[in-house]
């Protein structure tokens, strides 16, 4: 009272006193309000407040709640009480809670209590140091500071007050989500759940696996939620058994509706360091690890949906001279020396930034950018916040490497896998880390072993050991396989299972680049099932600086049995079937892998070939860049094909499969090449010799004998096969040979196909037999030569063949009806059954089984099917006749046929004597002579006798001959037709003429002198004369009447008109 009459009192205090207090008093009367601007109001719940004005004026607030208001948003401050300084603006309370329901919360469940506590009312914000908070987290309250802000427009979901701070740092919550355990400080702020540490005593995260501690993660803050928690910078530790994976500074985040946690790079500072896998021994560089906490795969790579697929895993002791250099840049002095100078002069493995800035006199601002570079490389380990500075074994051995004083290692995995998968992938189960997209690893740049993964895929192990298959390039050799085991500390790769090893050689004939090096051949083949060891260097040159320590290396040891195989289509088609033919190569070891020559590469071992015996010859590198060998044989030579023959002298493994040079024998036969090449089923090559002998008993065999011939063995079927190439096969000691075709020996006799020569014959067939002097043939063609003017005399086919060299003899037999043989010579053709060739005469006999037709009607098709001899000379129109049997003279070329009855041209019939027709070369026929003529064939009026005939064609011949007249008492008379011949039309006339002194009588009653003429088709022939009647009376006189007229000696008229003449043309 005294304070409000003193106030009072003073006349200059009273009028803003008296304002202030009317302006409380009537804002408690209209809304309990004691402090009201237009941003911030103070009121209380209470009705019971009262006013003091003891010491100081003071707003009495009992009981009620105590609440703030500020644009929209307010906080309150539950059963307090206290006292309002009017004068300093500060409300004292004695207790209070305060709960966590405008950011959504249950105020049951979260809230906390306090004792005393002072707000200035001016503000809309306030801090109670000492609190009790209460949530469903902890099972106990915790100790803390309350820190309470009024702000605008905030909701439930957005709000970030009230704020809880525990005082202790230690606390733990137990199963945060399943096996997540937390411990640190605790922070609520609004809704929103944070861990919190400092320094010393960061917030912990531990990840459990198989109900053990995984994964801890550390950091100054994380952000919790009820399904999730994050935290934007966090130092994360795998625990893989006494090793680890570790991180500085990682974005931290796990849902527990996933299950998923993800550690992410940032950007910034340390974030971008790699993963430090002391498990493994590795560096890894990948932005992101994903890990759904419940499986045992941990993934590692790109963050999600970046095109970014690069990761590289690299060895603690990796070293690259360029690496080192770059690092240099443009600077006097190698930061990685300055700084482990400044360690050894200072005598300091951890400082701070500022006392190395000042060593190397330049600002710390300077210095930032480069120890987070070499943070994020390994070399250092640098804490942005603190400044401090950890210097690592690796800077060290770095400067070390790079004088050539310390041992180090270029393994390195690249792996990009193009947004197709993970680039890693760690099995929590055994470890194992199975890296995709690799390409290539380089091992040992000195020895060049280089590792292609077979698709793209390395299982490392602990230690930098790790699993693979694909190609291996160690020196000169190339492996192929499924399973590689890289050991690191013995530098050996275990080659568990080889498909196949490709050795490379020098080509000696390239020349030299400027380097000095040759050109590189692979050989050919390659060896097979290499189970083994690759020793790369020695353990303590990883390097390769110890060179020349140690030149042996790489050493390849083999040790079980490994394979040639000569099965590739290259090599004979692929004949040499794996099961049946290899070389089989005994354990061996083999140094110097990057600089042997073809000349020192050897296996022992053993081809199997089934067609040798097992062949014990050192397997070497061939001149055409095959594993082969060459091998003598002894002077017995070896069995082939199971005995079934014998090969002596050199024989020959290469590309070109097995091959031989000498002699094979089989049954009669001796065959020689430089060349024979072994097949599993047969023997092929090109002879220097070939020399059949001749059998004298048993099965018949002829001697032959060749230079070079196509030469096939089949010892299956006991088979050998000479083929003709450009010299003949002689046969009978040069009596006959095989100009064309292939003969073949087996054990019931010798057979052949093609075109057998001898004397002036050529003889084809694709059957025949031979015998010690026979050639057999049960279908063949025959051509026989004018050995004077070298055309072709006589040519047949489709007829069996029997050829007797010791009988000179040769016996034809058609295989049909008849066989056509063809004349050129004579332009002739016939049809026979049978010939047979007396070779020394140079003759042949020729028969058929044909018989005359007796009704014959030559322009029948009947008709010519009767005869079997025909003319193919242009001129004479298919002559043709049936001469059952003829010879033919083949020197001369003279047809001699016989037994022919007739032969048809024009409309006649036309019979040799003695049925005998010679026909001479170019198809002219010897001329008939005593022949006789039947005109014509149809009425049959007129035959001719005594007849010399010349037949020009099948509708032409001449000629002369007799004629018998008959008159009506059948008195017979013969007079001579002088010209016999066709006319145009194709019918037979002739002419003749009858001098006086013939005493020619057309009949009894009349003489006739003068010509006649003679028509095929006319029965009566046509008398051009004089006639006189025969009469005793002498005193009448006889003249010739001349007259012409058909004559009928049954009924003779002698036309007579009123001028008739005499033959002397007198009337």
């Amino acid at each position: 009272m005294d304070y409000f009459i003193e106030k009072l009192q003073d006349t200059k205090k009273t009028k803003k006193f008296t304002a202030e207090f009317m302006s409380i008093s009537l804002s408690l009367l209209e809304e309990n309000a004691f402090y009201n601007t237009p941003a911030i109001t103070w009121k209380t719940s209470s009705t019971n407040y009262f006013f003091e004005f003891d010491s100081i004026p003071s707003l009495i607030i009992p009981d009620g709640n105590l609440i703030c208001f500020s644009r929209k948003d307010s906080s309150v401050i539950i059963n307090t009480s206290g006292v309002y300084d009017f004068m300093k603006e500060y409300f004292y309370g004695d207790k209070g809670r305060v709960t966590w329901s405008r950011a959504g919360l249950d105020p049951e469940k979260t809230y906390c209590e306090f004792g005393e506590y002072e707000v200035r009312i001016k503000g809309a914000a306030y801090i109670v140091d000492d609190v009790t908070f209460y949530n469903e987290y902890f099972d106990t309250p915790l100790k803390g500071v309350l820190k309470e802000k009024v702000l605008a427009n905030k909701n439930a979901a957005s709000a970030n007050f009230p704020r809880f701070e525990s005082s202790n740092q230690l606390l733990e919550i137990k199963q945060i989500f399943d096996k997540v355990d937390f411990s640190g400080g605790f922070t609520m702020s609004g809704n929103k759940l944070a861990g919190s540490g400092t320094d010393e005593n960061p917030a912990q995260l531990v990840f459990y696996k198989d109900g053990l501690p995984f994964l801890t993660a550390q950091s100054k803050q994380y952000v919790i939620r009820p399904d999730r928690i994050n935290s934007s910078k966090s130092s994360i530790t795998f625990f893989l058994e006494k090793d680890s994976i570790f991180h500085p500074d990682l974005n931290l985040k796990f849902e527990n509706t996933t299950r998923v946690l993800s550690l992410i790079k940032s950007e910034e500072g340390l974030s971008k360091a790699p993963f430090r896998n002391s498990y493994h021994d590795v560096d890894i560089f990948v932005d992101a690890i994903y890990w759904n906490i419940d499986d045992p795969l941990l993934t590692m790579g790109a963050l999600k949906g970046s095109s970014n697929q690069l990761a590289v895993l690299e060895s603690f002791d990796f070293f690259k001279k360029e690496r080192y250099r770059a690092m240099m840049g443009f600077q006097d002095t190698h930061p990685l020396i300055s700084i482990n100078d400044f360690t050894e002069e200072s005598g300091k493995e951890e400082f701070h930034l500022s006392e190395l800035a000042q060593y190397m006199r330049i600002s710390s601002a300077q210095l930032d950018q480069l120890m987070i570079n070499l943070n994020n490389k390994g070399f250092v380990q640098f804490d942005i916040d603190s400044r401090q500075c950890i210097v690592k074994q690796k800077l060290r051995n770095y400067i070390t490497a790079s004088g050539g004083n310390i041992d180090y290692d270029v393994l390195q995995f690249t792996s990009n896998t193009f947004g197709k998968e993970n680039n890693a992938q760690l099995n929590l189960v055994n470890f194992d880390l199975l890296i995709n997209g690799v390409g290539r690893i380089n091992l040992s740049d000195s020895q060049k072993v280089v590792i292609l993964p077979s698709n793209e895929q390395v299982t490392l192990k602990k230690g930098r050991d790790f699993k693979c298959g694909g190609r291996v390039f160690a020196g000169n050799l190339e492996f192929i396989g499924k399973d590689y085991y890289f050991s690191y500390d013995s530098f050996t790769l275990g080659l568990n299972q080889v498909d196949s090893t490709r050795i490379s050689v020098d080509d000696m004939e390239s020349s030299k680049d400027r380097y000095g090096n040759r050109t590189q051949k692979k050989i050919k083949n390659v060896v097979e099932g290499i189970r083994g060891t690759l020793k790369i260097d020695a353990p303590n040159n990883k390097s390769g600086i110890l060179a020349e320590d140690y030149p042996e290396y790489p050493i390849l040891t083999s040790e079980i049995d490994s394979y040639v195989y000569y099965d590739n289509k290259e090599i004979q088609g692929g004949v040499y079937d794996k099961d049946k033919f290899y070389y089989q190569i005994e354990p061996f070891v083999i140094d110097s892998l990057d600089n042997f020559t073809a000349g020192t590469m050897k296996f022992e071992g053993t081809l199997v070939s089934n067609i040798f015996p097992d062949i014990d010859e050192p397997l070497l590198i061939m001149d055409d860049f095959s594993l082969g060998f060459n091998k003598k044989t002894s002077g017995s030579g070896l069995p082939v094909y199971e005995g079934k023959g014998d090969f002596n002298k050199d024989i020959k493994l290469s590309y070109e499969g097995l091959q031989g040079s000498g002699e094979l024998e089989f049954l009669t036969s001796l065959s020689s090449s430089d060349k024979f090449t072994f097949f599993p089923d047969s023997t092929k090559g090109v002879t220097t010799s070939f020399i059949n002998n001749e059998s004298l008993s048993g099965v018949e065999v002829p001697k032959t004998q060749a230079a070079e011939v196509d030469l096939a063995y089949f010892p299956l079927e006991l088979r050998l096969q000479a083929t003709v190439r450009e010299e003949p096969i002689v046969f009978f000691e040069n009596e006959a040979s095989l100009v064309d075709g292939s003969l073949t020996l087996q054990t019931n006799g010798m057979i052949g196909q093609g075109q057998m020569n001898f004397a002036s014959a050529e003889l084809f067939s694709n059957g025949f037999a031979y015998e010690r002097r026979k050639i057999l043939a049960d279908s063949s063609g025959l051509k026989l030569q004018d050995q004077e003017k070298g055309s072709i005399a006589f040519r047949t086919d489709n007829v069996s063949a029997d050829i007797d060299f010791d009988e000179r003899l040769g016996e034809f037999n058609s295989n049909g009806d008849e066989t056509k043989l063809e004349l050129p010579a004579n332009q002739y053709i016939c049809y026979m059954d049978r010939f047979k060739w007396f070779m020394d005469e140079d003759k042949m006999e020729l028969a058929s089984s044909r018989t005359a037709a007796s009704d014959f009607v030559i322009d029948t098709d009947a008709a010519k099917s009767t005869s079997n001899f025909f003319s193919v000379s242009e001129y004479q129109d298919s002559l043709n006749f049936l001469a059952p049997k003829a010879t033919y003279d083949i020197k001369n070329s003279v047809i001699t046929a016989n037994n022919v009855k007739f032969i048809a041209v024009a409309d006649a019939k036309i019979s040799p004597d003695s049925e005998r027709v010679i026909i001479y070369k170019r198809a002219k026929m010897k001329t008939l002579e005593n022949a006789a003529v039947l005109a014509n064939y149809v009425t049959k009026y007129h035959k001719i006798f005594n007849a010399n005939i010349d037949i020009k064609g099948r509708r032409d011949y001449e000629g002369s001959g007799d004629y018998t007249y008959v008159d009506k008492t059948k008195g017979q008379q013969i007079i001579h037709l002088d010209k016999i011949e066709v006319d145009t039309t194709g019918q037979t006339i002739a002419m003749g003429n009858i001098p006086e002194d013939l005493a020619f009588k057309l009949s009894p009653n009349f003489e006739y002198q003068g010509s006649f003429n003679l028509t095929a088709s006319t029965k009566d022939l046509t008398f051009k004369g004089g006639a006189k009647i025969v009469h005793g009376c002498e005193e009448i006189q006889q003249n010739w009447l001349k007259f012409e007229s058909e004559i009928d000696p049954e009924r003779i008229f002698i036309p007579v008109d009123t001028s008739m003449k005499s033959i002397t043309a007198r009337k």
